[in-house]
This record gives C-alpha cells, structure tokens and sequence, in this order.
C-alpha cells in the first residue's frame, strides 16, 4: 500500500508524530489534514482495520474518493456505511470503512458492530465530540489509536481539552497560517471589510423594535429574573439561560410558565432585531409573517406591544431595503466564482434569486431540514456543476463551511459576520487554494455585525494562544484522570 502524491514536510512531521499518539491535528482547510488521515491509514492497513468518520454522508463520500485517487486502496478495500444502508446490510468486511458517526454509534448499541475490531479510528470535524454527539460515545468504546482533524477545535482552552479528553486524545500538532514551515502552501486572502449605512428609515424600526425588547426586558426584571432592562447589556446569551432555569422552575411549580413565556417574547425581539440589522426587510418579514400564524402566548403579547405593531407596520410598508444587497450586487463580477455565505435559508433564497434578477449565474446550497431544503443527491449535483463551470456563484449557509471541497473560489463573500471563531475560519479556508483570493465581510455600522466581527476576532486569537498553551503533559493528566 503507497501513496500516489508526495505529501509536505509538514504533513510527515505530523504523521510522524501522531503514529506514536493519539493526536488532534489542527491545520486550516486546504492545507492536507486528510492526507495525513491517508498516511495514517495506510501505516495501520496490515495491522487492521480503520474507520474514517466524518459528521455527513457527502464529506463521507469525498473521503472515500480522496482516499483511493492518492493511494493504492481499491474500492474492494473500502466500504461506505451511512444511515441510508439499511442496518441488516451493513456487513463491515472491508479493511478500510467510512462512515457518520451517528450510524456507527447504532450499530455499536445493537451489537452489529465491535469498535476495537479497529486498529484506528479518525475523527474528522473533531471539533464536534462535545456533549451527546455520537463521536463522544464511540470514543468512549474504544481502545486503540485515535486520530482527529479540524480546522478550529474550540475558541478556549477548556473546550479544547474537553475534545481531546473526549476522544482519548494527549497530543496536539497544530499549525497556523503564519507558521513557516505551512505558510509557502498558501495562497494570499485579501480579507476585506465593506462598512455600510443603515437607510434611516430602517433605523427607525429598529429603535421601535428595541422599544418593544425594552418592554419585554422591564417585565423580566420586575419578576426578578434579570438586574437590567437596558437592551445595550442584556444578550442572547443571557435569555438562553434564563429559558434553561424557567425549564427547570415549571417542573417545581407554575411560577416557570410565566418566566418562560416573557424569555420567549424577549427572544423574538431580539431574533427580529438581528435579522433587521443583519439581514434586511425582505427576510424580517418573512418572520413577522410566521409570528401571525403563531398562537402562543409569548406571540399573542409580543404582537399586542404598541411599538412592536408599529415597527410591523413599517416594515410592510417600507421598499427601502437593506444597503447590503446593493453591495453584493456591487461586488459580483462577471468571468469570476464566487462563494456567498449567509446565516439563513430565507435569506440564501433572496440572494440567489436577486443575482440571477440582474444578470450573474447563481445556484443555492442549502442543507437537508426543512420543506425546502435540499437531498444528498442535490448536493452533490449542485457541487458537480459548479465544478464543471456550469455557474459561477453558489449562494451557500452553513452546510458549504466544513470539509466539503469546493475548488477554485476567486472570492467569498459574508453576508454577515458569525460570532465563532470556527465558523470564521471555515468560511475564509473555501478560498485561496489555488490563486490568490478575496474575502469580504459585510457589516453594517452599529449593529450586532460590528459586535460579532469582534467576536469571532478574538475568540479566534484564544484558540490560538490556547492550542500554543495547552501541553501535551495536560492531556496527558486528563486521561490519567479517567483513572483516579
């Protein structure tokens, strides 16, 4: 079993150093973490077998195609196991096996499966093995030699450990984009921020929607669940806790009812205020359009608040939209590719709809859930054209950001920044493989996309500090902790 591509001195310093430990590598996307996986399994193929895991089928499917164009593994070697062969089928002969987490931990609780018959395991997204995630339970059922990959493990040093604690794992190989010995492999990304006026009238609904959140907020304060009402320094954040302790307080006694319905109320506010600052009129009424058909009493408040009915009002009325369309249409240029990111569906549909309006070649990409949402089969298809030419924009969310390859990106372009680090990264790894490319970030002034660029800023600088920090003598303790 050999190789088909020379692989980096990078890459054999880590394979190297993870054939001794259990290892999680850390490199940004397009820098080979899968061919280290290869290497891996290649050094393990005459001991046993090997499971590669990946969180869904179409990464799964691009694992098992990477591996076999790059190495001597034939498809008789490999077998892919997904939750769509149906559990009487899944027979695991093969020597190499890639498959979802998710169908693994079944067929390991039904006895179809026995985990140490592998001599590795790797961890793909790794990033993942927190809480109740099938990659926790597999780990925890395993004995031999673990292997885990991603992009960007965890924003602080606690969630990190918890990952490798997770998965067994006491080393870490990490490298970053200014690394030395990875910075000649990768291609230039100008990261550009487009800095955008809101329209006054928009600002307008947004001072009667922070009315109505401050209603929402006083009300919460008054039955002691919150010290303020000022809508400046309570945060989501907040309210999602709060939510989790009226939870807990409505199995005691009806006391939680109440505090559960003003969080509710509040959160919506505050879901409507984003998708204003951030995503614009067209998908805020959308929202305002669900909430009419919605019968609780959290809805039934919200919709009966004077200055909330009033914003509503404008918002239908209005056609002033969000500055951010007209810079995305700006920056779409003929002859190029192009890769937008945002956070909602609705919003991926307008955008896509609005290039195409007005002369580009776009294709949306969005992931299974929903009655609008989008098969396996669909994917790939869509991933396929876009390969071959066929358009020039994919107009994606969050499904586009882990693992898939996506070649040949000249620019992307966020609609919004995201508050996480990991998704950060994800987002600027989709470009810059093959020529120098463009990044550009569109934040409107004043608003929570100014509040989440920083975010994501600094969270990024912990992970980095924290993977520089963290000695493999700490994970090291950690697993020994297991034993105490």
């Amino acid at each position: 079993m050999g190789l088909k591509v020379n692989p980096r001195l990078y890459q054999e310093q880590i394979f190297a150093s993870a054939v001794k430990k259990n290892t999680l590598v850390v490199l940004p996307t397009g820098l080979g973490k899968t061919l280290i996986a290869l290497m891996m399994t290649l050094h393990h193929f005459k001991k046993g077998k090997v499971l590669i895991l990946a969180p869904t089928k179409p990464l799964v499917e691009q694992h098992l195609k990477s591996f076999i164009k790059d190495s001597s593994l034939t498809e008789n070697d490999c077998l892919l196991i997904t939750g769509s062969v149906k559990p009487e089928e899944r027979v695991y002969e093969q020597k190499v096996i890639f498959a979802t987490p998710q169908t693994i931990r079944n067929d390991l609780i039904t006895g179809r499966l026995k985990i140490n018959d592998f001599s590795l395991i790797v961890f793909d997204e790794c990033h993942k093995a927190v809480g109740s995630y099938a990659y926790c339970f597999i780990a925890s059922q395993y004995q031999g030699h673990v292997l885990g990959l991603s992009a960007s493990p965890g924003s602080d040093a606690e969630k990190i450990k918890e990952v490798c604690h997770n998965l067994g794992i006491i080393n870490i190989e990490s490298r970053t984009e200014n690394d030395p010995d990875v910075k000649g492999y990768l291609k230039k990304k100008e990261v550009n921020h487009v800095n955008l006026d809101l329209p006054e009238e928009l600002s307008e609904i947004i001072k009667l929607l922070k009315n109505a959140l401050s209603h929402s907020l006083q009300e919460l304060k008054s039955e002691g669940a919150l010290e303020s009402s000022d809508v400046t320094k309570v945060f989501k954040r907040d309210l999602l806790k709060l939510q989790k302790k009226a939870a807990l307080l409505i199995k005691q006694d009806f006391s939680g009812y109440k505090l559960l319905s003003l969080t509710a109320r509040a959160l919506k506010v505050m879901h409507a205020l984003e998708l204003l600052q951030t995503q614009g009129i067209a998908s805020l009424k959308k929202y305002f359009e669900g909430l009419k058909r919605q019968t609780s009493k959290a809805t039934k408040a919200l919709l009966h608040d004077y200055d909330f009915q009033k914003a509503m009002h404008l918002v239908f009325k209005t056609s002033v939209e969000h500055p951010k369309y007209q810079a995305l249409l700006d920056l779409i240029k003929p002859d190029n590719t192009y890769l937008v990111f945002t956070q909602y569906r609705a919003t991926a549909e307008l955008i896509t709809k609005l290039l195409n309006d007005n002369g580009a070649n776009a294709r949306l990409f969005v992931g299974q859930q929903g009655s609008n949402g989008m098969s396996q089969k669909e994917q790939l298809r869509v991933l396929q054209d876009f390969r071959k030419g066929e358009f020039t924009t994919l107009v994606s969310t969050s499904i586009s950001e882990e693992g898939l390859d996506i070649p040949k990106i000249d620019t992307a372009i966020f609609f919004e920044p995201v508050p996480s680090a990991l998704r950060m990264v994800q987002r600027r790894g989709r470009v810059g493989r093959a020529k120098t490319g463009s990044v550009f970030v569109l934040i409107t002034k004043g608003t929570v996309d100014e509040k989440y660029k920083w975010v994501a800023y600094y969270k990024e600088r912990r992970m980095k500090r924290a993977l520089n920090n963290i000695s493999n003598q700490d994970l090291t303790q950690l697993k020994l902790g297991d034993f105490i």
